[in-house]
């Protein structure tokens, strides 16, 4: 099946201000990287991670805050959002789009990948 705009904005409506060249152009890139061989039934639902982890890149503030972390200094308590794409690691883990893609590849012998943001 072909994924569409719908099936990435129903699971990460961050992306729904997206205009749709764009979005079309990122899912097309997407399942091209996607062998459906190696995927086999899990191939549509890794479409949609690999898009959302594009549109991540391309727009790191669409992405939702993460973690919230706190400190206390001179009786004063301080939190901060941390977004979660400020991780570091490999390219896939810079979204938590990309990180869920990596989960879902981690359970398919053989496939590898290397995305750039």
């Amino acid at each position: 099946m072909a994924i569409t705009r719908t099936d990435v904005t129903d699971r990460f409506a961050e992306f729904t201000s997206i205009g749709d060249p764009e979005f079309d152009d990122v899912l097309a890139d997407a399942a091209l990287q996607i062998n459906t061989r190696v995927f086999g039934d899990k191939a549509d639902l890794g479409t949609v991670y690999l898009a959302a982890h594009l549109l991540g890149c391309a727009h790191p503030s669409l992405i939702p805050p993460g973690r919230v972390t706190s400190e206390e200094m001179d009786g004063t308590s301080y939190k901060y959002a941390v977004a979660d794409h400020q991780a570091a690691g490999d390219d896939l883990d810079s979204t938590p789009y990309g990180r869920l893609f990596k989960r879902l590849r981690a359970q398919l012998p053989g496939a590898r990948f290397v995305m750039p943001c």
